[in-house]
């Protein structure tokens, strides 16, 4: 059953807030935020109550090996504070945390760094402090802050959030003076879950609010990037028009002999993103012998799809895509996918069409225990014993990662059994079932890495997104290894996993994608990284988790981006979309400028574009070439009905 959303998105959540906090009566307070998600929000506190602003960093403690576990929680000047009921339930020390503190303490001083550019933390002696954060999920993020509020002489700390957990509020209480929460929705599930935009808050979006402060009350400049004529000049000797796939020649003469080529998008619903992706795709497959596209989209369901393709299941299209389910079920089910479908199935070839992500957790484990009957039913039983323990949230996958608040060992051991089990049968080569074998390993992989992917994701973790990019990468290794030695990969992504994260601002974020990854461990001359883009137009989107199919208008883009920048050559070039092909030498001069790269997720709103929405990129670094489509519309989705229950994919940053 839908949720019902609270807040359109953090500013919402500021001012409803500021409405309660302005009704109580505070002498001369100080607003202190919790980076990143609090900043907007407190901005709008501090503005209504006329009190400054400043940011307190802290960082969750992560278990050793399970760091998506928090032992605890620690602030500037090391006040720590551990959960010493979980250390003690697992075993822990303080010396088996070192490294864990060691690493958070260098991620804190860098933020200090990134947010205060050397101004000192205000004080808060003998001063009334507001507290603020998006919503509080287990608490000691906030608790360590409290303590180191206190030690610093408040006189008084409240804690103000837009949504809580009812449990987590209780826990604060023995720290804080005093909580405010508007809404304590029950069953809790998560803060992103209350929240129309709930997508990730920047550290350019948390310097504009602070410098902001520092200046004056008038809103931030939407201008991050400026403009560059030596980067346009660059880009015109690059640009060419293309009107017919017979133009991507140098292109496809760049890339033919690649292991691995990624081809990204710049949304996940763009008629021509994925139109040209198909169509490169299918020179790769026809002439370069290509053995397999691999897709930002779940593995059981996209095995349906290669099931159509193989002609070993169905002739209806529009009813194998009916099997995407999860939310939103538009970037695999639409008619761009079904034409593509059809082509491959036509060819009556071995070519195959696979899912990389994580987050079909029962899906998978039903794939396990059924595939496992085929060639072994006692192991197929023991597997179905372990997984039992999942049975109290009937394909819940909301409600599991919601237990794991009060009971954080979940079912994590005996997914780790089923997955042993599964390595060590498959490792005897059963030749004949070497197919089945091969889909129960990689639906016990998925159940591994989705059950830790939803311990990070339900507390909006930034760890989230490298569980689910290592897992992606895990997978597509897979599926090198079991095509042959030989074989050659065509990969279907976002940007913001495609593009090389080392030519971005997800390097100093500690956050890694696909196309880093496998330059990394490929080799930059095994690996082609393409992506798109686009300057304005329409695209199908939604403006809430779970929300309804919309189409959107996606405005023009901002100057000074790279999108701003390839808008400006239409008019030189008299042509509307044109690509480029980079090599080590572009990577100097006037390209390797930073430019804000504009990325949509399936939640949009263009009303936010200055934030969350560019993301700096050197583009020669990030991509081998790139594709530019000055005006672009919406894909043709099929429409079908989703679940509920299934966390929506991309979760929770939407791509």
């Amino acid at each position: 059953m839908a949720q019902a959303i609270l807040f359109r998105d953090r500013v919402d959540a500021g001012r409803q807030l500021a409405s309660r906090l302005k009704s109580l009566s505070f002498r001369d307070p100080i607003v202190i935020a919790l980076p990143r998600g609090g900043v907007p929000v407190a901005k709008e506190i501090a503005e209504v109550l006329h009190a400054p602003l400043d940011v307190l960093i802290v960082r969750k403690i992560g278990v050793p090996r399970h760091h998506e576990l928090g032992a605890g929680a620690i602030s500037e000047d090391r006040v720590i504070l551990m959960n010493e009921k979980l250390m003690l339930r697992l075993g822990l020390t303080q010396s088996m945390l070192k490294e864990s503190v060691r690493k958070e303490t260098i991620e804190l001083n860098r933020r200090v760094e990134q947010f205060r550019q050397g101004r000192p933390f205000r004080s808060v002696k003998e001063r009334e402090v507001i507290l603020v954060d998006d919503g509080l999920a287990t608490g000691y993020t906030a608790a360590v802050a409290v303590k180191y509020l206190k030690s610093h002489g408040a006189r008084k700390v409240t804690l103000a959030v837009p949504v809580c957990a009812e449990e987590s509020a209780d826990f604060l209480a023995q720290y804080v003076d005093d909580v405010i929460c508007i809404r304590k929705p029950e069953p809790f599930f998560g803060v992103g879950m209350w929240y129309e935009d709930f997508e990730q808050t920047t550290d350019e979006e948390v310097k504009a609010l602070l410098e902001n402060e520092q200046r004056s009350p008038k809103t931030p400049s939407k201008e991050t990037f400026s403009h560059s004529n030596s980067y346009m000049n660059e880009l015109e000797k690059k640009a060419r028009p293309f009107h017919s796939i017979a133009d991507f020649e140098p292109l496809i003469e760049k890339i033919k002999n690649k292991k691995i080529v990624m081809i990204g998008e710049a949304t996940h619903g763009t008629h021509e993103f994925y139109e040209w992706r198909a169509a490169i795709s299918k020179e790769l497959i026809e002439k370069q012998g290509f053995n397999f596209v691999a897709v930002e989209g779940d593995w059981p369901p996209c095995d349906e799809l290669n099931q159509f393709v193989h002609q070993r299941r169905g002739e209806d299209i529009r009813q194998t895509l009916s099997s995407f389910d999860r939310w939103p079920t538009w970037m695999w089910a639409n008619k761009e996918i079904a034409g593509f479908a059809e082509w491959m199935r036509n060819r009556n070839s071995n070519v195959g069409f696979h899912g990389l992500d994580v987050y079909s957790l029962f899906d998978s484990m039903a794939r396990v225990v059924k595939q496992l009957e085929k060639i072994d039913p006692l192991m197929a039983r023991r597997a179905q014993v372990h997984y039992s323990c999942f049975d109290p949230y009937v394909h819940n996958e909301i409600g599991y990662a919601r237990s794991l608040y009060t009971f954080p060992e979940g079912c994590k051991e005996q997914v780790v059994q089923v997955l042993n089990e599964v390595v060590k049968k498959r490792v005897k080569k059963l030749k004949q079932a070497d197919e089945i074998l091969f889909d129960a390993l990689q639906n016990a992989r998925i159940v591994f890495n989705a059950e830790n992917y939803y311990r990070t994701m339900i507390e909006a973790n930034e760890d989230s997104w490298n569980v689910r990019d290592q897992h992606m990468m895990d997978t597509l290794d897979a599926l090198l290894e079991h095509y042959g030695s030989d074989s050659k990969a065509i990969v279907w992504e976002h940007n913001t996993h495609v593009g090389d994260y080392r030519a971005t601002d997800m390097l100093s974020h500690g956050q890694v994608n696909v196309g880093g990854l496998a330059r990394e461990k490929y080799g930059e001359s095994n690996v082609a990284l393409i992506g798109f883009g686009t300057y304005q137009g329409t695209v199908i989107a939604s403006h809430a988790w779970d929300g309804p199919v919309q189409t959107l208008v996606i405005p023009e883009a901002h100057s000074g981006s790279v999108e701003s920048e390839c808008h400006a050559l239409v008019s030189r070039l008299n042509q509307s979309q044109f690509f480029f092909l980079f090599d080590s030498s572009s990577r100097t001069g006037a390209l390797g400028e930073v430019k804000g790269h504009r990325a949509i997720g399936v939640v949009y709103d263009p009303r936010r574009e200055r934030f969350g929405n560019y993301v700096p990129t050197v583009l020669p670094q990030r991509y081998d070439g790139f594709i530019f489509i000055d005006e672009t519309r919406a894909l043709a989705p099929i429409q079908s009905k989703f679940d509920h229950e299934k966390i929506p994919e991309t979760w929770p940053l939407g791509r």
